[in-house]
């Protein structure tokens, strides 16, 4: 079977203070991680949703006693109770397809906004009282016009709001997107000369900084009288050359403005005039790079708790805590209770599974969390199985003639 702490990667986590909770990146799964104990749990399957569904939730928001899991593949909205762990489900779409990840999340004015990496997909909100759900697609028309990407892509990072204000890098550009919620418009800032591709953004005052994908400098841009500023790393930095997003990830908090990286292995801040070292990345991380998904790093999502900066990377297991103050970083894996795979996992999702194939007359394929072992192990012991099926590598794509 699948490695434990694959199952356990995150799609979709936030921080309750002693609990953390997370949508699995490999199943439908709720999961508990209490943070003191380092003790994780899974609560339930999220409902009305594919057993095995990849990706179901990139974004996680809190309002009052409820956590809200916004889509990614999901077919609807989540709504968790955290007392009764009770849970209704909001369908979202109302008539919108296309490939389009939930690529942030606000809840501002008793409203959940949506923020969609595709144009196709407008912006969206929910009322937190009714669940009503509302479609803006005016706000993301303006942006046909700059669009490049033949799949529609507008974003591809976490965004910055505040008071209603949303500011985003649009995908591959030199231009910053404003949405102002307030008044439901969308301006278009040429922030950078042409030529110029931007990767994230953060807002810190009446200042945007902006990241660039092909170098390391931040371009400080002023949103009261769009003068720019151009900040460049320290020499003492001795950063590699040629390599392109290294540091998507900048966030604002409590008055510093950091780059996280995607690859490299050091946290850097704007100090004075310059890009300066800030602190290291946690021992480990590179854990998951050797794992073959060190594009992870590039999609964080971020959560302010007094002076830690927590990051929470899609598709990992690891929690990184920045220390504003005391300028260091830690990061805490986690993976799911020995034995668990072979038991609840087993019992709940792969036996299931097979049944269902099975009974359907369904070709049945090998992938990441079902291989061929697991259907020979349910089928041997379920009435279905007409013959013991041989323990050979064989594709699982031919597993159903082996019945016939």
């Amino acid at each position: 079977m699948t490695k434990s702490y694959s199952l356990l990667s995150f799609d979709g986590l936030i921080d309750n203070g002693k609990e953390s909770y997370l949508s699995s990146a490999c199943f439908n799964g709720l999961i508990e991680i209490d943070r003191e104990s380092d003790r994780v749990r899974m609560i339930k399957k999220f409902p009305k949703e594919n057993a095995f569904m990849y990706l179901l939730h990139h974004k996680l928001c809190k309002h009052g006693n409820k956590i809200i899991f916004t889509p990614d593949h999901a077919k609807n909205i989540h709504v968790m109770d955290m007392d009764s762990n009770d849970m209704i489900c909001v369908d979202f779409k109302g008539g919108y397809s296309g490939a389009a990840r939930c690529i942030d999340s606000y809840v501002w004015d008793n409203r959940l906004w949506l923020f969609f990496s595709n144009r196709r997909m407008p912006v969206t909100s929910m009322d937190l009282s009714t669940y009503e759900i509302r479609h803006y697609p005016e706000l993301t028309e303006s942006l046909e016009t700059i669009v490049k990407d033949e799949d529609q892509v507008i974003f591809w990072a976490e965004l910055w709001k505040d008071r209603g204000q949303v500011y985003g890098v649009f995908y591959d550009s030199g231009y910053l997107v404003h949405i102002d919620l307030t008044c439901r418009k969308t301006e278009i800032i040429p922030a950078v000369p042409e030529g110029k591709r931007m990767t994230g953004a953060a807002v810190a005052g009446e200042t945007a900084y902006l990241t660039e994908r092909d170098s390391y400098e931040v371009t400080a841009y002023s949103l009261a009288d769009g003068n720019t500023r151009t900040y460049v790393p320290d020499h003492s930095l001795n950063l590699a050359k040629g390599t392109g997003y290294v540091y998507s990830n900048i966030v604002a908090a409590n008055g510093k403005i950091l780059l996280v990286p995607n690859f490299d292995n050091r946290i850097l801040c704007i100090k004075d005039d310059r890009i300066a070292f800030f602190c290291h990345m946690p021992k480990g991380y590179r854990d998951i790079e050797e794992d073959g998904r060190n594009s992870w790093r590039r999609f964080y999502s971020t959560q302010r708790c007094g002076n830690v900066l927590r990051l929470f990377p899609a598709k990992a297991n690891m929690l990184l805590d920045i220390d504003l103050k005391e300028e260091k970083a830690e990061g805490r894996s986690y993976k799911m209770p020995p034995g668990w795979m072979d038991t609840e996992y087993y019992r709940d999702y792969v036996t299931p599974y097979v049944r269902e194939s099975v009974r359907n007359a369904q070709c049945m394929y090998e992938n990441d969390v079902v291989n061929l072992n697991d259907y020979i192990r349910v089928l041997e012991s379920d009435t279905v199985s007409l013959r013991p099926i041989p323990r050979t590598e064989q594709n699982g794509r031919v597993i159903w003639r082996l019945f016939q």
